[in-house]
């Protein structure tokens, strides 16, 4: 009997007590289609930092780059925008 009656009040001083687990995260995706073959939106790769600085994401996620030396520059662009002391 005590064991459920503890068991009652632990349930009850659980939902009772407010437990915070959540966390906020700004997630920003783009995707880049075949950049920087594609000239439809010129110097995108030069406007990141401007909007980086704007919106603070704390995930910056990129997809369908067409070669490894623009993924190259756009970390260099993003990170020296987050950080300017930002080297590999």
């Amino acid at each position: 009997m005590k064991k459920k009656t503890l068991g009652f009040l632990m349930i009850i001083l659980l939902t009772l007590t407010p437990i915070s687990a959540q966390e906020t995260v700004k997630v920003m995706f783009s995707n880049l289609l075949n950049s920087p073959l594609e000239n439809s939106v010129p110097n995108r790769t030069y406007d990141l930092p401007y909007v980086l600085s704007d919106y603070k994401p704390d995930l910056v996620l990129r997809c369908e780059l067409y070669n490894t030396f623009e993924a190259s520059v756009l970390l260099n662009t993003t990170m020296i925008a987050i950080n300017p002391n930002y080297d590999f």
